[in-house]
């Protein structure tokens, strides 16, 4: 039904010249869009200039041919879905695919992807990743073969984080260790950061062990764990998405990671080394592959004495971020006949202040889809900054 839909409006887009953009030939001068969409998509006349990637169901390079590029900057730190679609007499299967570190030199480089016959042989592409909030990031739209040529529509949609599975405290270091349920190492990564962590730093042996004993056989069934570990960014320059350096590695190969056939960026625990060992994989395994569930592994900070779990963006404590936040932080400010038990709610950006800064950034990204309030975010969390503004209680999160 949804599909029967999205045709229809497609159409209708396309007839009325409604849909915005059409996209750039060259990578280089990526057609810039903004908002969700509908962004309009057409590669009539597109050469092809990208490299080959591994965006069908069992990840194997495959060109996308008739390329078109735009450039998005990401509003949030969220969870995002590409949905194309285009009518019905268009020929041709859309292939889509997702860049964070600028025009890719090689293949191997994008971050997400998926050709339009992964379900069922049908034409459309619908695709998620994880987006940092202020990233730029080059979305390319092309066909899974050349003779094809097609027009059409896609959106830009928030969605939700993988849930979490399992949760324990390793008695080694006091630290908070989630597991979530399978998706991209992206995906996984934006879920860390927005349940005021990152994905898990490994530091030595022992963490490595704790890691294997506590989640690899979860509910009895060997699971593939993200490490925060990559190279994404700078092939062979692998670094902890959290900022640590530890000097621990753990790859299967004494010869460390092989970058299989050049798309490999991502460490992981593979689900089939019983030893804890590491192997480098895709960022985003396809439907019905060995490595098709990776499970993101989150590691929380050390808690320290006296922090309060809380909601940023939440100035009123009624656990949701929304236009009566703003009237409460706006009479906190300037009336003071409001007094927040947290008053780290209130600061929207974390800057170590309250002041209309932190009002314009709520209201905007209730109104205009601007950047999410900064972590803990809207998920109970401590604050991951060190700073002056008190939070005595937040009643919401002292059972959650």
């Amino acid at each position: 039904m949804k599909s029967t839909v999205l045709l229809a409006f497609a159409s209708i887009l396309l007839l009325t010249g409604l849909a915005s953009a059409q996209g750039s030939n060259n990578c280089d001068s990526a057609q810039l869009i903004t908002g969700s969409g509908p962004h309009h998509f057409v590669t009539g006349n597109a050469t092809t200039d990208g490299p080959e990637e591994g965006v069908l169901m069992v990840p194997r390079l495959r060109q996308i041919e008739n390329d078109v590029w735009f450039k998005w900057v990401a509003p949030s730190t969220a969870v995002y879905q590409i949905n194309t679609v285009h009518p019905p007499e268009t020929n041709g299967a859309t292939a889509v695919a997702i860049y964070q570190f600028g025009c890719p030199e090689g293949p191997g480089r994008a971050i997400a992807g998926r050709m339009g016959n992964e379900n069922g042989f049908e034409l459309l592409a619908n695709i998620s990743f994880g987006a940092i909030a202020k990233t730029e990031y080059l979305i390319r739209i092309g066909n899974t073969v050349s003779q094809n040529r097609t027009k059409g529509i896609f959106t830009i949609e928030e969605m939700s984080p993988p849930e979490i599975l399992a949760t324990e405290v390793n008695p080694d270091n006091g630290r908070t260790y989630h597991m979530l349920a399978p998706s991209s190492w992206t995906i996984a990564r934006v879920a860390a950061l927005k349940l005021g962590g990152d994905l898990v730093t490994v530091n030595d042996k022992e963490e490595n062990d704790w890691l294997m004993s506590t989640f690899y056989n979860f509910e009895g069934k060997n699971r593939s764990l993200w490490l925060g570990y990559s190279d994404a960014e700078t092939e062979g320059e692998w670094v902890w998405a959290n900022g640590e350096t530890p000097d621990y590695e753990n790859w299967s190969s004494a010869n460390g990671p092989n970058n299989g056939n050049q798309y490999e960026h991502y460490a992981h625990i593979r689900k089939d080394h019983t030893n804890g060992s590491w192997n480098d994989l895709l960022g985003f395994p396809g439907l019905s592959f060995f490595y098709d569930e990776v499970h993101g592994i989150v590691e929380i900070g050390e808690v320290v004495p006296g922090k309060t779990r809380f909601l940023r963006g939440d100035c009123n404590n009624d656990g949701s971020a929304d236009i009566s936040d703003a009237v409460s932080n706006l009479d906190y400010q300037f009336v003071g006949s409001y007094q927040p038990p947290c008053v780290d709610a209130c600061d929207y950006d974390d800057s170590n202040k309250v002041d209309v800064s932190d009002v314009i950034a709520g209201l905007s990204h209730l109104f205009l889809g601007t950047a999410a309030p900064s972590p803990p975010g809207l998920t109970c969390g401590e604050d991951p900054t060190d700073d002056e503004i008190s939070c005595e209680n937040f009643l919401l999160c002292e059972d959650n």
